[in-house]
């Protein structure tokens, strides 16, 4: 009997169901659109920079807000994702041609496990942000190793807190994705999904996905910030503070 193989196509911005991450895929995905439509509009002459863009799955959501959309990533990205990014980061995890104070916007999904010195990509973040500018930033929480090209931190929501506040940016707002229901049928499927012929797999998934989907019904939109898979958070870099001319002293008036 011959055997059924789906051949799935890996979309991140517009996933299948019949991939492992569907749902949390989903849920990032809505994330992002709301977020964009509350802080990244209004600007039509921005400048904006994907950082750590791979192949800039979620490029179509930004474009309409701005004027440039900015790729930075590896030097290897090219070979990995297909993509020619703009700009490229340095063996000290810096972007030497991206000059201070550049960018109104900044983009960061899921880069930030994958980078060895996180105070060093942050730090670069709020170099190449211009006072007031605006990052969305995401990262994992609870979730499995995964390597691209490495994979190295797991944060919770107060951690990731103060990794940002420490880099200097105010913290507008943050958001997780996935309650604990949720991942634990996530990692049921993928603890057990490796161990199945591969023909089955992609219904395997498709059953589990839905499950994941249902567990996590309980949860409000903001009862998982504490324990998630994943979270979102939008950052603003505080406005530089203008110097203001003071008033002459009495002394200096009686002087006059």
């Amino acid at each position: 009997m011959a055997k059924l193989v789906l051949k799935i196509n890996y979309d991140r911005a517009y996933p299948s169901r019949f991939q492992h991450d569907y749902y949390i895929l989903e849920e990032l995905r809505k994330q992002f659109q709301r977020m964009i439509k509350d802080h990244f509009t209004g600007r039509p002459d921005a400048i904006l920079l994907d950082y750590g863009c791979g192949s800039m799955p979620y490029r179509k959501f930004f474009e309409p807000h701005v004027e440039q959309y900015v790729g930075i990533d590896l030097p290897t990205a090219h070979e990995r994702f297909k993509t020619e990014a703009n700009f490229y980061i340095d063996e000290e995890g810096r972007v030497p041609d991206i000059p201070d104070n550049h960018a109104d916007f900044l983009f960061s999904s899921m880069v930030l496990e994958h980078v060895y010195e996180p105070a060093i990509y942050l730090d670069e973040c709020y170099r190449m942000l211009k006072p007031g500018g605006i990052a969305l930033v995401s990262t994992l929480g609870n979730w499995i190793y995964h390597a691209t090209p490495d994979d190295y931190w797991r944060w919770m929501a107060p951690g990731l807190r103060r990794e940002l506040e420490t880099a200097g940016f105010e913290v507008l707002e943050l958001d997780g994705i996935m309650g604990m229901l949720s991942i634990s049928a996530q990692f049921l499927q993928d603890g057990l999904r490796d161990k199945l012929p591969k023909f089955l797999r992609p219904y395997f998934i498709f059953v589990l996905q839905g499950l994941v989907q249902l567990a996590d019904m309980p949860y409000g939109p903001y009862s998982n910030n504490r324990d998630a898979a994943a979270y979102t958070f939008v950052v603003r870099k505080p406005l530089t503070e203008e110097t203001t001319e003071t008033s002459p002293t009495t002394e200096e008036e009686d002087e006059s």
